[in-house]
């Protein structure tokens, strides 16, 4: 990132940062509480593993060396 683009970026957060008292109630509330996001990352982390599964169960045995990396690692 160059000195331009770090300034511009600093300029953004503080006009962002200037900008919040501003802002109604309505922007500052949070819409999803942190039980609800634990709730929905665990069920990412089953349907993840539920497509491993299947995949594993429908598809050929392939070695290690043959796969190709997995995005999500």
């Amino acid at each position: 990132m160059s000195r331009y683009e770090r300034n511009q970026y600093f300029e953004a957060l503080w006009a962002m940062r200037d900008a919040y008292p501003t802002r109604s109630d309505e922007d500052r509330r949070g819409r999803l509480s942190i039980s609800d996001a634990v709730v929905y990352a665990e069920a990412v982390m089953l349907a993840l593993d539920a497509e491993d599964l299947a995949a594993f169960a429908d598809g050929p045995f392939v070695t290690e060396s043959s796969t190709s990396s997995d995005p999500r690692d």
